[in-house]
């Protein structure tokens, strides 16, 4: 027998590669005894190594204080129960090794031990008569779980789930209510249970034939508070009548109604699908105990293993202390532990399924239930889970470095714990809040939180509600995103949707106080707020001081204050947020608000503007240089130190940061290296194989051929939050060939990875792609450069910083005219296509939308990752290597509107009555209509020459309307009356003196201003005294001012609708008008549209940006024929030397203040761009031309630019802009 103690890894040091055996260190008395177990060996051993036990029992027995007992691979159908304890000085340890299963299955035998024979019902569903000894008993409705051979079934239910998976209790798979309400007499007293129960009823479609009678139902009627488990009473034709258990206090909260999601089970005739079962343990559906399973036709249930769950506990250490559990894997069962249970360490547990009640009248279920002191769950790893992940209760428990994923109630809960750590952790997928952060005296640090609320609405990610004294409890540094709870107010609902941290004192006789928040990042939630906290109400604990600090949070949205009180002790401070939500009646003076960043809004003692992150509508809060937010904050003791501190939970410059789990050494087995090469030369290697949750620490590195090390690393993101990809930045690496790599984590002690790489050039469609170099301000383009690169039929997409086109598309424009006027793309685009390279050096192809502007130099293009790939998605990021290609031979791929639409349906939706697009504009003609894509008729117009507005250049949509502030705008009429819910995009470089000026405004007849609910209107940004607030960069300005019957008459977009006062002066790119007051769920599409237009644009440079202006070619100055709208026209010289030439553009403008980001180069004779990074004052950028080569077979190529062959002038138009890439 292999010893079991040994865990076996590559370690590599000095370019050698040798084996080691890490033995495990025994802390204890010298002689502690060593047992071992192993599920393969005979019976009748003595725990020896050389006669092990076959049983958890037997050790578990015979193992005392000081005692390691090892565990070997195998399947334990047991639960391990120590009989004893350990000491502070000699705790007792169970170690398991890799594939050491403790199952909470047991192997139904077809005839035997009291069980039944097979029986083929027909049509794939079979069925079998279990033995009342096994299974959990008759109180196990909701607790069932089957396993044929290595594949989990699915609890039987109507609707199905898309693939058998256990279980889901995301509401994405459930049915939804016509309608539904409350019967007549809604008081009854069921037996067997003692809470009074509600009868309720809902209209459904599609409800399969069957007896439903007596069915369970899955619920959380009208505002989603509570998840429920009702009983189908009766059903008459489309009608489910029912009852359910109601919260008395809140019954108000508990009415049904349409659009309520629901599932079925618990009956025969949910089992229709295969991958299903259903355990009739009552006989309801025929003999008790019967067990029926549909199956596919190619699945023989005779031929394979049945196992049917037949105990709760795998590990069950109440009453036990100083016990140390480590490295098993918990199959269809979990670990407990009582109030007498002290100092237990769960290390390195792998447990999926390890809870499951269906029925939540029962008692809540956890895959770990930690009661008790002192106990550390460190290292684990914790999946669906139908119930909670880890329950911590009592005090003085830790959670650190675990991932909980798949749960239908929180991932981590503490609501009766106190002076907890969770420290390090990976919680996404709830039902419920992710992480509970109830528990007082407590640190939630580093963690990295996202995807809740999939079953219960109003919740938030990270929450607690009614906590009282919170004893100063720190939630710190932690990634909070994708709140999934529905927002949506209608009359017989009020969905309030999910926040990402939230201290919830609504009706709360204790209500939250004093604790602190800071240093997280939270986005995508879909409330409003980022962060809630609420004003403390009479009698509450720490009424006259909340002791409530806010500090340095960068925040996609709002933070909000809510409920009536006092909020005195409210301290917030040196967070970047959309803007201050103030739903209480207190006054903001009594709390604590300064040095803050609001994107939009004004707010006294605190800056206005854009914070400038990498990344403006995704994870990435880190700041540019450019940022308002630096230098910006005050010290907080205990928080941040130091003179005037950047705002947010990123300081520029500081050391980086990434909260959640981490990988180990046992995972590096698994771990795949794959080659990247970018366009600029700049290399990069990939980790693969990542597990679920788990990244790796920013102290690893790689080095490749034992001298070639990496420098940075990066990771990218795939949905919710999970780890899909490290990536590592390498500056040098060998020859192209296969090498080997090597991983360390600690930056100490490398270990050899299985797979090695193959260094290859980079390669689109069969072309070899050449890099070119950076040095400086200067790109050097050599080597056998691609012909197809030099006449601009392939083209390289720079996208902005960490923007990941796994989670939503990416608009570009570029210059498809002249690629059009010179035969390289067809007239209609067909040939073009966004291509990427693939590991192999074949082409991937990108779902692309020709939104606008075809055969213009303002074409807007959007791509995505192909659909037909999304199982394969790895996070590709913004620095991965884009081209632009067309005319390539036998290849046509049309442009389709669902790569954008697929991830924001609203821009289909038919209350999307008007959408205007700047890139419909002709740029510098008078504008007489605008075209309409929405589904109204008609589009604005100004018939008057003398009012219409001008068409610009911008870099937005391609081009936007400018209105003078005195007689130019454009009406629409035949809209009627209604709400509306209005986004638009602008900016008033120069405002001027009007005041209120508006951007749109509506109303039936002169009788009735628009403001009072008889009409709508949206201002400019503006003081208290109406002037405007310049917007130097574009700006989405939303308002639903009116939701009852105003009119939606005599539209117009840029003044008062029935005079000429109110002039707007600035520019619009697009406008969205709904005939509806929006959902926040779909608010937040159309913001992360705009957003991502916003973000994914670079800014043309204005003309007086660049004053100063000069161009070389080699050193002499070229003359500048013109430069208007950021385009510079220069004569180049008749005469030019053979060999590379390089011509430089500089301007005094560019600067950090003036022009933020990068700075670009785009030459529109050829399409090709060329870049240089970050300015810092006067900038020069050299981009070499007319360099000659020759081809692999020795024929001399032509110029990357033909035309200049030094007989002639020619006249060179380029463009230059800038902003984030």
């Amino acid at each position: 027998m292999s010893d079991n103690r040994a865990q076996k890894s590559r370690k590599s040091s000095g370019g050698s590669s040798i084996m080691v055996v890490v033995l495990l260190c025994i802390v204890g008395p010298l002689l502690a005894q060593e047992w071992y177990v192993d599920a393969n060996a005979a019976a009748g051993g003595d725990g020896s190594e050389d006669a092990p036990w076959n049983t958890l029992a037997e050790a578990a027995a015979e193992a005392q204080a000081g005692a390691t007992v090892y565990v070997a691979a195998g399947v334990y159908r047991e639960t391990l129960r120590p009989a004893h304890s350990g000491s502070s000085d000699a705790p007792l340890r169970f170690i398991g090794a890799p594939g050491a299963i403790i199952c909470g299955h047991d192997v139904i035998s077809p005839d035997e031990e009291g069980n039944g024979p097979w029986q083929d019902l027909g049509e794939h569903l079979w069925a079998i008569d279990v033995s009342p000894e096994r299974g959990l008993g008759d109180s196990a409705l909701g607790r069932q779980q089957v396993r044929l051979d290595d594949q989990w079934l699915t609890l039987a239910r109507w609707p199905n789930l898309p693939h058998a998976q256990g279980f889901s209790s995301d509401r994405a798979y459930m049915a939804r209510a016509l309608s539904g309400g409350v019967e007549e007499d809604s008081q009854h007293s069921l037996e067997g249970y003692s809470a009074e129960h509600q009868y309720g009823w809902y209209d459904v479609q599609n409800l399969p034939d069957g007896d439903w009678d007596g069915a369970f139902m899955d619920l959380a009627p009208g505002d989603g508070w509570w998840h429920r488990t009702g009983t189908v009473q009766m059903v008459e034709g489309e009608r489910i009548t029912y009852s359910w258990p109601r919260n008395s206090s809140w019954s108000h909260r508990e009415i049904p109604g349409p659009g309520d999601w629901f599932y079925l089970w618990g009956r025969l005739a949910a089992v229709d699908q295969p991958g299903e079962f259903w355990h009739d343990v009552e006989g309801n559906d025929g003999p008790a105990g019967r067990l029926y399973l549909q199956l596919s036709a190619e699945t023989d249930p005779r031929a394979a293993q049945l196992t049917l769950r037949g105990r709760e506990r795998g590990i069950d250490l109440r009453g036990r202390m100083h016990i140390t559990v480590e490295g098993f894997h918990l199959r269809g069962c979990g670990v407990e532990a009582n109030a007498e249970s002290q100092h237990l360490h769960l290390r390195r547990l792998h447990i999926d399924h390890g809870a499951q009640e269906l029925d939540v009248r029962q008692p809540l279920r956890s895959a770990i239930h930690l009661r008790g002191s002192q106990h550390l769950v460190e290292d684990c790893d914790i999946t669906h889970v139908y119930g909670r992940g880890i329950d911590l209760r009592n005090n003085n428990n830790q959670v650190r470095n675990t991932v909980v994923a798949f749960t239908s109630d929180h991932g981590i809960g503490t609501d009766a714990a106190r002076e907890v750590a969770v420290h390090d952790n990976s919680v996404f997928a709830s039902g419920n809040t992710a992480v509970s952060i109830s528990a007082p005296a407590s640190t939630f640090l580093r963690n990295r939180v996202a995807g809740a609320g999939l079953r219960i609405i109003d919740i938030a990610v990270m929450n607690t509600w009614n906590a009282g004294d919170m004893e100063g409890t720190e939630i710190a540094w932690n990634w909070v995103s994708h709140g999934m709870a529905p927002l949506s107010y209608t009359d017989t609902h009020s969905w309030n949707g999910s926040q990402g941290i939230r201290l919830d004192g609504g009706g709360a006789p204790l209500g939250c106080s004093n604790a602190v928040i800071h240093h997280n990042v939270v986005w995508d939630t879909t409330s409003s707020a980022s962060i809630a906290i609420w004003a403390m109400a009479e009698g509450q604990e720490n009424a006259d001081d909340s002791q409530i600090g806010v500090y340095y949070n960068s925040c996609a949205d709002a933070i909000a204050v809510n409920h009536n009180g006092s909020v005195v002790g409210h301290d917030i401070r040196g967070n970047i947020a959309r803007n201050l939500v103030w739903n209480t009646d207190a006054e903001q003076s009594d709390a604590v608000i300064e040095k803050n960043l609001f994107m939009q809004q004004t707010h006294p003692e605190n800056l206005r503007g854009d914070p400038a992150w990498r990344s403006s509508w995704r994870r990435d809060k880190r700041l540019r240089s450019d940022s308002m937010a630096r230098n910006a904050g005050a010290a907080i003791p205990g928080v941040v130190e130091g003179e005037d501190p950047d705002l947010g939970a990123y300081p520029y410059g500081a050391e980086d940061w990434e909260p959640g789990a981490v990988i180990g050494h046992r995972h590096i087995a698994a771990l795949q290296p794959v080659y990247e090469r970018a366009w600029d030369g700049s290399q990069r290697l990939r980790i693969e194989g990542l597990p679920l949750g788990r990244a790796l620490p920013l102290t690893a590195r790689v080095r490749v051929a034992h001298d070639y090390p990496s420098s940075h690393l990066y990771h990218r993101y795939a949905q919710a939050g999970q780890v899909a990809q490290a990536v590592f930045s390498m500056e040098a690496l060998p020859e192209e060939g296969t090498h080997v790599v090597e991983l360390t984590l600690d930056g100490e002690q490398y270990y050899q990875l299985d797979a090695p790489i193959a260094i290859h050039a980079p390669r689109i469609d069969g072309y070899a792609v050449d890099a070119v170099s950076r040095n400086g301000g200067t790109l050097d383009i050599h080597g056998a450069y691609l012909q197809r690169l030099a006449q601009g039929a392939l083209q390289r997409i720079h996208l902005p910083s960490h923007v990941d086109l796994g989670q939503a598309p990416v608009p570009i424009r570029f210059d498809s005219a002249t690629l059009i006027a010179n035969d390289i793309m067809r007239l209609d685009g067909h040939d073009l296509r966004v291509v990427m390279e693939g590991d192999d050096g074949a082409a991937i192809t990108l779902d692309h939308w020709l939104q606008s502007g075809l055969n213009t130099s303002r074409t807007l293009l959007w791509f995505a990752w192909p659909q037909e790939l999304e199982a394969t998605w790895h996070g590709l990021a913004g620095e991965d290597v884009l081209w632009l290609s067309s005319q390539v031979h036998g290849r046509s791929n049309r442009s389709d509107p669902s790569v954008v639409t697929r991830y924001w349906p609203m821009l289909l939706d038919q209350s999307l009555l008007v959408w205007l697009h700047g890139n419909d504009l002709t740029p510098d003609t008078a504008i007489a209509t605008w075209n309409n894509r929405g589904v109204a008729q008609g589009a604005p117009g100004q018939s008057d020459d003398a009012a219409q507005p001008q068409a610009v250049h911008d870099s937005v949509s391609g081009a936007a309307a400018r209105f003078d502030g005195e007689d130019d705008h454009l009406v629409l009429q035949g809209l009627g009356s209604g709400p509306m819910h209005q986004f638009i995009v602008y900016r008033n470089l120069d405002p001027g003196s009007v005041a209120w000026q508006r951007l749109l405004s509506s109303r039936a007849n002169t009788d009735g201003p628009d403001y009072t609910g008889d009409g709508h209107f949206n201002i400019v940004a503006s003081d208290d005294e109406g002037a405007a607030i310049p917007q130097e960069d574009w700006t989405i300005r939303r308002n639903n001012n009116a939701e009852n019957d105003a009119s939606r008459e005599n539209l117009t977009l840029g003044r008062y609708s029935m005079n000429t006062t109110s002039a707007f002066r600035g520019e619009m790119a697009e406008v969205l008008l709904f005939d509806r007051i929006l959902q926040q769920s779909e608010r937040n599409q159309v913001n992360a549209y705009l957003d991502a237009l916003l973000a994914g644009m670079s800014h043309v440079a204005d003309d007086d940006q660049l004053s100063g202006l000069s161009v070389e070619l080699d050193g002499e100055a070229l003359p500048v024929l013109a430069h208007q709208d950021g385009r510079i026209t220069v004569r180049m010289p008749s005469a030019m030397e053979e060999g590379p030439l390089t011509l430089t553009v500089s301007a005094e403008g560019f600067g950090p203040v003036t022009v933020p980001g990068e700075l670009w180069v785009v030459s529109v004779v050829r399409g090709l761009g060329l870049w240089a990074g970050d300015s810092h004052g006067p900038l020069p950028i050299n981009v070499q031309l007319g360099e000659r080569h020759e081809q692999a077979d020795g024929v001399e190529a032509p110029a990357l630019f033909p035309g200049l062959d030094g007989e002639s002038d020619h006249d060179l138009e380029i463009e230059v802009l800038h902003g984030d890439g």
